[in-house]
């Protein structure tokens, strides 16, 4: 059995209210798969700088394409609330990335 760890729990309540496309649609947008983020999303998973980088692009890209009307109700994820690694970074820390 895989040890868990600390979930983030804006992107749990985050990914249990999407839609099974919706979920689709940011696994392919981040090159991975929706097992994968669903392991991240309850703690089983820990996500490395690149993808969490990749998954602040494909929320942002998902926001981007809802009616206007629909988008203040989709969350974009910076890269340093999804990665340790990442919310240590000066770059991230300066926003300069």
């Amino acid at each position: 059995m895989r040890k868990k760890v600390q979930r983030n729990e804006k992107f749990y309540d985050y990914w249990r209210g999407l839609s099974r496309k919706d979920k689709a649609r940011i696994a392919k947008l981040c090159g991975t798969t929706i097992p994968y983020l669903q392991q991240f999303a309850t703690g089983y998973a820990v996500l490395s700088a690149d993808m969490a980088g990749r998954l602040e692009h494909a929320t942002h890209t998902l926001r981007i394409g809802q009616p206007r009307f629909l988008r203040e109700a989709f969350t974009v994820f910076k890269r340093g609330e999804l990665c340790e690694t990442c919310a240590g970074c000066e770059y991230y820390q300066n926003n300069i990335y």
